[in-house]
């Protein structure tokens, strides 16, 4: 089965809905993930290594330089230093390695200290006690010697504290909207792609390789046209009357689209005076019934000389390539395929009502325009007397 190409704006009408449930679903997100998240604060300090400089001499700073990048490496994941913070602060020792990073300024002696929490406060207390562990004369890390390192600058809220800025609720909810109406559109053509639709009578002849029409683009001498068309390819009457016409549904529940069609049909073809209904008898009109596998369609299929399968707009084209599947493996191959709107509940409840074996006018002719009679109209009380 060919699958038809998807028309955007119908595709919109039939599954608009899922577009706004996906802009529901990730605003939705967007918000509560935004009322979740917490602001970030660091807290930094910034230590020399002593190069050993003293009245006598500056020292070696080589040294100095070395032993800083190892201090840089070596503080964050000491564990004198970690358990030490750790206790006071009620974190474990994992934890507090991954909230304290130390770099060294390359060339120097220096080394940034930074503590990482999701509370300030925290954030520089954190600070200071790790510049504790490492400095003074009993440093907690027996890597660390006495009074190598002294503070240049301590933690504080004024010095080297900063909040990190996280996206604004609003900024938020826009890109979840946005990011929404781009997954509800994947979601939507792969939709149309996995469950085609019958849209256009183009997407007829590209999935049931059978011509169609449809109903309101055709006017009434078009009508006309395509019944005695059709017609005229079926087998004659040995009564020298034209061969029936049978609509047949694709799908159940279809008596109403069955009757619109049946009537619009007839009625063109009947008012076309001064032209093909005056040359040729008028076809009759029979009614398959309300599915495919429906006693009364097959009885329409057998009876009608050619056949036409009605389709509402939008129903599914497997259900479409089905119906007519069925047609053919029965011998009753249809002709021609005609899209009709689907039917109201008001146009169902009447033609529950008015809905028998064949269409109430299918006996009628152009030039007779007679009521049918109690035997044509229900042919079935016939058969039972």
């Amino acid at each position: 089965m060919t699958v038809p190409r998807i028309r955007v704006l119908k595709a919109l009408r039939r599954r608009a809905w899922v577009l706004v449930v996906a802009v529901a679903l990730c605003a939705a997100a967007a918000v509560v993930l935004s009322g979740a998240r917490s602001s970030s604060y660091t807290s930094s300090s910034l230590l020399l290594v002593n190069s050993g400089a003293d009245a006598k001499g500056p020292g070696d700073a080589s040294e100095a330089i070395n032993l800083a990048s190892t201090y840089a490496t070596l503080i964050p994941q000491d564990p004198g230093v970690t358990s030490y913070v750790g206790r006071r602060l009620g974190m474990s020792s994992s934890d507090v390695e991954d909230a304290i990073s130390a770099s060294h300024l390359t060339g120097t002696g220096l080394i940034t200290l930074t503590f990482k929490d999701d509370d300030g406060d925290k954030a520089v207390q954190g600070a200071a006690l790790t510049v504790r562990a490492v400095t003074g004369n009993a440093p907690t890390s027996a890597s660390i010697g006495p009074d190598s390192m002294k503070v240049v600058r301590a933690p504080s809220h004024d010095q080297g504290f900063s909040k990190k800025q996280t996206i604004s609720p609003s900024a938020s909810l826009a890109l979840a909207i946005v990011f929404g109406l781009f997954l509800g559109i994947i979601i939507l053509i792969a939709w149309e792609r996995a469950d085609p639709r019958i849209d256009e009578p183009g997407d007829v002849e590209l999935a049931a390789h059978l011509p169609a029409s449809r109903l309101k683009d055709l006017s009434g001498s078009a009508r006309a046209a395509l019944v005695q068309r059709l017609a005229g390819q079926a087998e004659p009457d040995p009564a020298d009357r034209a061969a029936p016409l049978a609509l047949l549904p694709s799908g159940p529940q279809q008596g109403a689209e069955l009757l619109d069609a049946g009537d619009s049909l007839w009625n063109a073809t009947a008012g076309a005076r001064g032209g093909l209904a005056d040359t040729t008898p008028t076809p009759t009109i029979v009614l398959g019934g309300d599915g495919p596998q429906e006693l009364e369609t097959l009885q329409a299929a057998e009876t009608g000389g050619a056949r036409i399968v009605v389709a509402q707009e939008g129903m599914k084209v497997s259900r479409l390539v089905a119906a007519i599947h069925h047609y053919e493996r029965l011998g009753l191959t249809p002709q021609w395929v005609l899209m009709v709107k689907k039917a109201g509940r008001a146009q169902r409840r009447a033609a529950a009502a008015e809905h028998v074996s064949w269409l109430p006018r299918d006996t009628r002719t152009a030039d007779s325009g007679s009521e049918p009679t109690a035997e044509q109209a229900h042919p079935e009380d016939v058969a039972s007397r």
